[in-house]
C-alpha cells in the first residue's frame, strides 16, 4: 500500500570508515572531489565533509540536474581517506517512490523544489491563516449583531402586538 523505503538517506553511514595505512599519506580534498567527480561526472560540487579522526572519511555531495534540493542535494559519495576508494553511493536516480517521496519533503516545504514561483506561492499561503482567523470573527460579530437585532425587532413587535 505504501511506497517502500529501503534506506534512511538523511543520516551520515556509522558503519563508514577509512583503514589506516600507516606508509600512505591522506588523499588531498581536491582529489577526492575528483573521485567524486568521476562518480557524478557533470553535477555540480554542493558540499564537502572532511574526515574527522584517523578512521574519518570524506563525504562529497554533489547536484545532479533535475534534484529538487538545491541547497543539500542526495548525490553522495563517500570516499576512504587513504586509499581514495569509493565507499558508498548515493544516487537519488536510483531511489525508490518512498524514498523520492521523502526526498522531496524538504525542498517542497521550504519552496525550494520549484523556484521563486513556488517560494511565492508558499508565502501566500502563510497568509491563509491569518485570513480565516479575521474573517472568522468578522462572520461571528455579523452573526452576533443579526441575533441583538432579531431579539430587538421581536420585542418591537411583541410589544405593538399588545397594544
Amino acid at each position: 500500500m505504501f511506497p517502500e523505503v529501503k534506506a534512511d538517506h538523511h543520516k551520515e553511514p556509522k558503519e563508514l570508515k577509512s583503514k589506516r595505512n600507516e606508509s600512505a599519506e591522506p588523499i588531498t580534498p581536491d582529489q577526492a572531489v575528483a573521485i567524486a567527480d568521476k562518480v557524478f561526472p557533470h553535477a555540480q560540487l554542493r558540499w564537502i565533509a572532511n574526515p574527522e579522526g584517523e578512521d574519518g572519511i570524506y563525504a562529497i555531495e554533489k547536484r545532479q540536474t533535475g534534484e529538487a534540493n538545491y541547497r543539500r542535494p542526495r548525490s553522495k559519495v563517500w570516499i576512504d581517506q587513504y586509499s581514495g576508494e569509493v565507499l558508498q553511493i548515493e544516487n537519488p536516480n536510483k531511489f525508490t517512490a518512498g524514498e523520492t517521496f521523502l526526498n522531496l519533503m524538504w525542498p517542497l516545504h521550504s519552496g525550494e523544489a520549484l523556484g521563486l514561483p513556488m517560494r511565492i506561492l508558499w508565502c501566500i499561503f502563510g497568509f491563509a491563516p491569518l485570513v480565516l482567523y479575521v474573517t472568522g470573527i468578522l462572520r461571528w460579530l455579523q452573526k452576533r449583531r443579526a441575533v441583538h437585532f432579531s431579539a430587538q425587532r421581536n420585542e418591537r413587535l411583541a410589544v405593538n402586538a399588545s397594544n
